[in-house]
């Protein structure tokens, strides 16, 4: 299992590959659980290279941070306890390609992804809006829209790129917000059993 590692409040840079950045006084390794909060750099870059986490958690006294970088796999969820939108502008997998929560929190604790989706899938949680801007390439994936969350989407390839297929479900109070052009339909069919609405993405224009 990893540690627990705290971005500083006043790092020397926004390299991740800088261990003084960190809590810990080195490079964080992979399974460590990442953390972030109050801090004077908040434009991250991931130096160190393509790695496997067990989860990222902006605390509550999180300023508005951007990531950038090498893709990192998760084997955890993603958390934002902050009022403060965080972008994501790296690539991201899963372990084992298993869905990952996304935790918001109300009040603009939201977060942007604009990196591609290589493994996985994606469960929103809390209350307030993931919005992708990526290509989605995960083989099989499958999106849910938790009670209270808004999924955001600006074009079809955040659900699929074409060569691999997708599924989306909306929870009972789950929203999802589509662009007039984004160029895709939607299929909705009622799943009584659990309230679940399954949402399948055919070709062709809105």
């Amino acid at each position: 299992m990893g540690a627990d590692v705290t971005w500083l409040a006043s790092p020397s840079s926004g390299d991740w590959n800088t261990g003084a950045n960190w809590s810990s006084g080195t490079v964080p390794a992979a399974n460590d659980v990442l953390f972030f909060g109050s801090s004077a750099v908040t434009t991250l870059n991931n130096n160190i290279g393509e790695r496997t986490f067990n989860g990222l958690t902006f605390t509550a006294d999180a300023a508005a941070y951007t990531l950038t970088g090498s893709r990192i796999n998760l084997g955890g969820g993603i958390t934002n306890n902050s009022t403060h939108l965080q972008t994501l502008e790296m690539n991201l997998g899963s372990v084992s390609s298993q869905v990952r929560t996304w935790t918001m929190t109300a009040g603009g604790g939201d977060f942007l992804f604009t990196g591609n989706l290589l493994a996985g899938g994606i469960l929103t949680a809390g209350s307030g809006t993931l919005t992708l801007a990526g290509t989605n390439t995960a083989a099989n994936n499958a999106l849910t829209i938790g009670a209270d969350t808004t999924l955001r989407l600006s074009s079809a390839a955040n659900l699929t790129d074409g060569s691999v297929n997708s599924t989306l479900g909306i929870n009972l109070g789950g929203r999802l917000e589509l662009r007039h052009d984004t160029g895709f339909s939607l299929t909705a069919v009622n799943n009584a059993t659990n309230g679940l609405r399954d949402v399948r993405l055919n070709g062709g224009s809105t």
